[in-house]
């Protein structure tokens, strides 16, 4: 299977029945069970570099330990009848807190600062659909349920986000997370 993962998440992805995949060196908050949130961001700008500094300044304020890791966005562009797989470069934060409450700070934080077009003052490179995978606890106030499926890859592992509990290929591993509710329709998928 870690042969031909990517040709085959990548052609999940091409036919609409998947909307992307990240690659993860450890994705290790899928199993921890402190509360945790891992927040990725673009890291070949300037204004992405700053929404990392302002993240984990953030973060820190609210108590949490935090850890990054550098990721792989792989999501479908549309050209008219032309899809393609585009891959970015992401620094991923992780940001593991004392208590469900400050967890809870946290999320709110994120939906006010760091959702764009949403929110009070989101910072600049914040996106429309924010990466925050919130695990380590059973359900949280903002948030919905939904599953991350993991297969390994090199020397980590490829994860894809899905409402449901069924992964996209066999012989992958699923977790319980809980994502931004503006995940609900954009994971909708065909």
């Amino acid at each position: 299977m870690i042969a031909t993962v990517v040709h085959e998440l990548d052609n999940l992805v091409e036919r609409g029945e998947i909307t992307g995949y990240t690659y993860e060196p450890e994705p290790a908050y899928l199993t921890t069970e402190a509360p945790t949130l891992t927040y990725s961001m673009y890291d070949s700008t300037q204004s992405g570099l700053g929404n990392l500094r302002a993240f984990a300044a953030d973060m820190t304020s609210l108590g949490a330990h935090l850890a990054t890791h550098r990721t792989t966005g792989s999501v479908a562009v549309h050209t008219g009848a032309t899809v393609r797989i585009h891959r970015s470069s992401q620094v991923t934060v992780r940001a593991t807190f004392l208590s469900v409450a400050r967890l809870s700070d946290g999320v709110r934080l994120v939906s006010r600062h760091y959702l764009a077009s949403s929110g009070s003052n989101p910072r600049a490179a914040s996106w429309r659909i924010p990466d925050v995978r919130i695990s380590g606890v059973r359900g949280i106030d903002g948030a919905i349920d939904a599953f991350a499926h993991t297969a390994p890859f090199d020397a980590g592992a490829v994860v894809v986000l899905s409402l449901g509990r069924r992964p996209p290929l066999p012989g992958m591993t699923s977790h319980a997370v809980h994502l931004l509710p503006v995940w609900r329709n954009y994971l909708q998928v065909s």
